[in-house]
C-alpha cells in the first residue's frame, strides 16, 4: 500500500508503527541500516511524497504542508550526514582505522568474504591502507560538500561506490542499500522527474 501511495501519510504512520514493533521483536540481528531506516519512515509520515509516481495523487501543496514537507526531507539529509559524521569521528578514535589497517581485518574475517579474491585484498599493504584513509575521508566531508552544488554529485558517487564495495566484499546487504538509496534524497524533483521520462524514452524507443 505505501509503495503505490494508497492511504498516503496514514498508512506511512501505520508502516512506522508496525516497523517499531518489528525491531522491538528481533533486537539482536538489528543493525545501523535498521536504525536509519526506522528514522526515515518516521520522517516519510510527514512528507507529501505523493503528487509523482503515485496511484493516489495527492495535490496538495499548501505552504504549511511544503514547509512540513521540505524540514522533513532536510531531516533525512541531515540525519545522514550526522550518520558519516559521527561514524568518521568513531573510526578516528579506534588504532586500527587511525593506523590505517581496518580493512585489512574486515577482509581477513571469513564472515565478511564476499568474494573469493577478498584474502588477496588483505595481503595488499597498500590497498588495505588506501580503502582505510578513503573510508574516513569520504565519511568526514559528505556531511560538509555533500550541501554544495559542485561538489554533491561526486560526493553521492563516492558514497555509493563505498557501499557498494562493502555490498560485494563483505556480504552486508541491507545496510548498504539502505544508505544508497537515501543518497536520492539529495537530488532534485526535477532531477528525477527527467530520470524517469529519459527512461520512459529509451523504453519508448527500443519498441518501436
Amino acid at each position: 500500500l505505501y509503495f503505490f501511495g494508497i492511504g498516503t501519510n496514514i498508512t506511512a504512520f501505520v508502516l512506522f508503527v508496525f516497523y517499531e514493533f518489528l525491531q522491538r521483536l528481533c533486537p539482536i540481528i538489528l543493525n545501523g541500516g535498521d536504525n536509519l531506516l526506522k528514522f526515515i519512515m518516521l520522517y516519510m509520515i510527514f512528507i507529501n511524497s505523493y503528487k509523482y509516481f503515485s496511484i493516489n495523487k495527492s495535490n496538495n501543496s499548501t505552504p504549511l504542508n511544503n514547509l512540513i514537507t521540505n524540514l522533513a526531507g532536510y531531516s533525512i539529509c541531515i540525519h545522514l550526514c550526522l550518520a558519516y559524521f559521527f561514524s568518521a569521528i568513531h573510526k578516528i578514535h579506534a588504532d586500527v582505522w587511525f593506523n590505517g589497517i581496518a580493512t585489512y581485518y574486515t577482509l581477513s574475517l571469513e564472515r565478511f568474504r564476499g568474494t573469493s579474491f577478498n584474502l588477496d585484498l588483505a595481503k595488499n599493504g597498500f590497498l588495505v591502507t588506501i580503502s582505510t584513509y578513503i573510508t574516513i575521508l569520504i565519511e568526514l566531508s559528505y556531511p560538509f560538500l555533500i550541501w554544495f552544488k559542485r561538489t554533491k554529485l561526486l560526493m553521492i558517487i563516492s558514497a555509493i561506490l563505498l557501499h557498494v564495495s562493502i555490498y560485494v566484499l563483505m556480504m552486508i546487504y541491507d545496510f548498504q542499500l539502505v544508505f544508497i538509496f537515501v543518497q536520492g534524497f539529495f537530488l532534485s524533483n526535477r532531477f528525477w522527474l527527467n530520470f524517469v521520462s529519459n527512461i520512459k524514452m529509451l523504453i519508448y524507443a527500443k519498441k518501436n
